[in-house]
């Protein structure tokens, strides 16, 4: 049973992340937002990935330091 709820919740979560995704990308204009993400500078859309992902990873040992401490 706590099997179900972990991954209902996950499916949950996902679901809505994707909903708000839709929304906001039917609110825009693809004709004007392509071409800027086609002259953006890869080096720093490389650069913002990579400190987007340090910072989950990060934040995942903050966690569990924090929970390991808890007990």
């Amino acid at each position: 049973m706590e099997r179900i709820k972990k991954v209902g919740s996950i499916l949950l979560r996902f679901g809505v992340s994707a909903a708000l995704l839709l929304f906001l990308l039917s609110k825009m204009d693809g004709a004007h937002i392509l071409p800027l993400i086609r002259g953006a500078d890869p080096w720093f859309l490389i650069g913002a990935v990579f400190v987007t992902l340090s910072t989950y990873v990060l934040c995942y040992y903050r966690w569990k330091m924090l929970l390991n401490g808890v007990g």
